[in-house]
């Protein structure tokens, strides 16, 4: 079970880092090798942390200007990929570190549900709003020199 809902999380967070980089590099075979080292740029915390930022009802400024445009507020489909990731980290973060709590097979095949739902809302986003993942692709490999910025 608690491998279950490790997989889980790890499907999403490799799926989310393969987007982004396919978008920026390139998604070519010829791109292949640049895609895994813009991959290997995304990092757990500062993915959540993206997550985070999108969820705010106001961004910081220097997100601001791209922020309407975007269509980032009130947009559900993203907001499910946000939130399922928070929760699937923060419980892959249990079922990893935290022997002294059981993983039920309904939680396993809830996390299971969860990363499927936000791929899924993912790909609504993508075929919808198009500057909405390309802001967000953005911020996904470029947050470590982002965040620290107003």
């Amino acid at each position: 079970m608690r491998r279950a809902v490790s997989a889980s999380y790890y499907a999403l967070f490799h799926f989310l880092s393969e987007e982004a980089a396919r978008l920026f590099v390139g998604s070519g075979p010829q791109d292949r090798m640049r895609r895994d080292l813009a991959r290997r740029a995304v990092a757990h915390t500062r993915l959540k942390d993206v997550c985070q930022e999108f969820l705010k009802p106001t961004p910081r400024k220097l997100l601001q200007i791209y922020w309407i445009p975007a269509g980032i507020p009130g947009n559900n489909a993203l907001e499910t990929v946000c939130n399922n990731l928070i929760i699937l980290q923060d419980f892959r973060h249990t079922a990893d570190y935290d022997f002294s709590t059981t993983i039920s097979r309904s939680e396993a095949l809830d996390a299971c549900d969860k990363a499927k739902e936000a791929m899924d809302a993912w790909n609504k986003v993508k075929a919808t709003q198009p500057d909405a993942v390309a802001l967000f692709s953005m911020c996904v490999l470029l947050w470590p020199g982002l965040s620290g910025r107003s």
